[in-house]
């Protein structure tokens, strides 16, 4: 292949490189090639030498540093920093963004306990006579909590499944916002829906325990 131009001679390919990224973390695969520093036009700048640390790459960078300038005595001085610095900038938009994404998040999922308990325990008091009757008519203790779980449990699942389709249904204007995460990835679905049921039982565990506490006479009487 010619390199730089049709008047420039031919040069031989030696070997193919994985894809690698140049300038930034999100950048797409570009068509490059490497060539010898001796031919490489702009071999008066700057050289970047990549060492690969076995232990802390931060305690690593004065023996680096000596050991360039005993090998280059004349070489200016070497701008040694590990490579976690020099990503830094790149890494601190997506960490601020997942760190915003995460809190909101867990105020949401927050209000979903709150707000669900609220209503299983708003349902119980309104049905406390009709829970009375059950007992008067020899429902025991487990029976209440099963009829009270399910009509929680029920509830939670149809919120998952309606969050699943909301969710689907506005990938295309979130995946932008994602770095190497998938918009539709099926262990993160699943780890939120198990979440929430889990949560959300929780959540019906305490009313769906307090209705089995109904005080039969004065629930009798209420009305």
């Amino acid at each position: 292949m010619k390199v730089g131009g049709d008047t420039m001679p031919c040069s031989t390919v030696v070997g193919v490189a994985e894809n690698a990224r140049r300038q930034s973390l999100i950048e797409g695969v570009s068509l490059q090639y490497l060539v010898p520093l001796e031919r490489s036009p702009g071999r008066d700048r700057d050289r970047v030498l990549f060492v690969r640390a076995s232990g802390d790459p931060d305690q690593m960078l004065e023996p680096v540093r000596r050991a360039m300038q005993s090998m280059a005595p004349d070489l200016p001085y070497a701008n040694v920093q590990p490579m976690h610095n020099l990503l830094e900038g790149d890494f601190k938009p997506w960490m601020l963004g997942s760190t915003m994404f995460s809190i909101f998040g867990l105020v949401g999922l927050a209000l979903a306990v709150v707000g669900l308990y609220g209503t299983l325990a708003y349902d119980v008091a309104q049905r406390s006579r009709e829970l009375s009757v059950r007992v008067a008519l020899g429902a025991g203790s487990r029976q209440i909590i099963r009829l009270v779980m399910r009509g929680g449990v029920g509830l939670v699942l149809s919120g998952v499944v309606l969050g699943w389709l909301v969710a689907l249904s506005s990938t295309r204007w979130v995946a932008d916002l994602l770095y190497e995460v998938s918009a539709r990835d099926t262990g993160i679905y699943g780890g939120v829906g198990v979440a929430l049921v889990v949560v959300g039982v929780l959540a019906t565990a305490l009313p769906a325990w307090r209705a089995t506490k109904v005080d039969l006479r004065e629930a009798m009487s209420a009305e």
